[in-house]
């Protein structure tokens, strides 16, 4: 399976948007459901997403669990650090527990076992509902984390990527260059995406990612600007064959902009929603 650069014909053809860019679900369905868990994944699955994104990191004792935050509070009735946590600590809690639908109050998934997931669990989860489903799977790298251990992790995810299978079906993400390079020296056949933050140079961003040979640029979308400089940019990643999955949208116009620039895929909270926008035009 192919999941480095694809090039959609983003072309209107009177005045219908012809092709669209990948649905790319944000830790899952995230608008509608608590962030990365299985349940997010499935809806987005369902929902007929075409890549799950979702944050790696590691338990103190090695296990590969899917949570975005270095500490447990904001989403979890559990507080501490992840990466000082053992998996039979970080098991029990309730990863629903803070979950609102928006404008609401309540909180209608608490108690409901909504766990923490491991890695593992979203490979068999995909394999199950949809194996054509490609993995974005963010890399985070705790400040306060050695940078042995960091090192370590990369190449822990790597090498699990390649005993179940998913060197081909997975992009390793990550603002951290080291972490990404850990990840090329372990597996060098894994592909890697490179994070471009909000403030950074989109165009020395791209030639990093050349020059490292990474298969994917992953900007914050208004690092593209507007569509004929974006579309620019775009065409510059896909000529050195790197492709572009700017995050997060959930603004339809902005969506049918990245659209028309050529990305190859777009993040969304609500890939549900972003379906139906993209392939109305």
């Amino acid at each position: 399976m192919q999941v480095g650069r694809q090039v959609p014909a983003h072309r209107r053809s009177g005045g219908t948007l012809v092709g669209r860019p990948r649905i790319i679900a944000h830790r899952g369905a995230s608008a509608i459901a608590p962030e990365n868990t299985l349940l997010a994944f499935r809806l987005a699955a369902e929902a007929g997403a075409d890549m799950l994104e979702t944050d790696v990191q590691f338990s103190r004792d090695g296990a590969a669990v899917l949570i975005h935050d270095s500490d447990l509070a904001r989403t979890t009735d559990c507080i501490g650090l992840v990466s000082a946590m053992a998996w039979s600590e970080l098991s029990v809690c309730d990863a629903g527990y803070w979950f609102t639908p928006n404008g609401a109050t309540r909180h209608p998934y608490r108690g409901l076992k909504i766990g923490v997931p491991r890695l593992e669990e979203l490979f068999a989860l995909i394999d199950a509902l949809n194996p054509a489903i490609v993995l974005q799977l963010e890399l985070k790298v705790d400040a306060g984390v050695p940078a042995a251990r960091c090192g370590r992790d990369a190449a822990r995810l790597a090498q699990m990527l390649a005993e179940h299978g998913w060197l081909n079906r997975a992009i390793v993400s990550s603002f951290s260059t080291a972490a990404l390079d850990a990840v090329k020296a372990a597996e060098p056949q894994a592909r890697t995406a490179y994070i471009v933050g909000r403030d950074a140079d989109i165009h020395a961003a791209l030639a990093y990612a050349v020059a490292r040979k990474h298969e994917a640029l992953n900007p914050e979308h208004l690092r593209l600007g507007m569509v004929e400089e974006g579309r620019d940019i775009v065409s510059l990643a896909h000529a050195a064959g790197v492709a572009v999955y700017p995050w997060t949208v959930n603004v339809a116009d902005r969506a049918l902009e990245l659209a028309q620039m050529g990305v190859d895929g777009v993040m969304t909270d609500d890939p549900e929603r972003l379906r139906r926008v993209l392939e109305a035009g």
